[in-house]
């Protein structure tokens, strides 16, 4: 299926050390500071009960987007 398929192709484009290398790196990245400048209407999607991030961080990201409106 689709979530395989998916699976395969993550692990086939980088070792585990590079994965987490990368991991660390997209977590340090801040662009809270820049928000209110994107100038493009925005969709925010968050799906409730997810794991990676809270529905009350989604929501906020959309409040310091200028015009982006939110869906969950």
């Amino acid at each position: 299926g689709f979530r395989e398929m998916v699976g395969k192709n993550e692990r086939a484009s980088a070792s585990p050390a590079m994965a987490v290398m990368l991991a660390t790196a997209l977590g340090e990245i801040d662009v809270r500071d820049i928000l209110p400048t994107v100038p493009t209407k925005t969709l925010v999607l968050c799906r409730p009960g997810d794991q990676l991030v809270s529905l009350e961080a989604a929501e906020w990201l959309a409040s310091a987007i200028p015009n982006a409106s939110f869906r969950h």
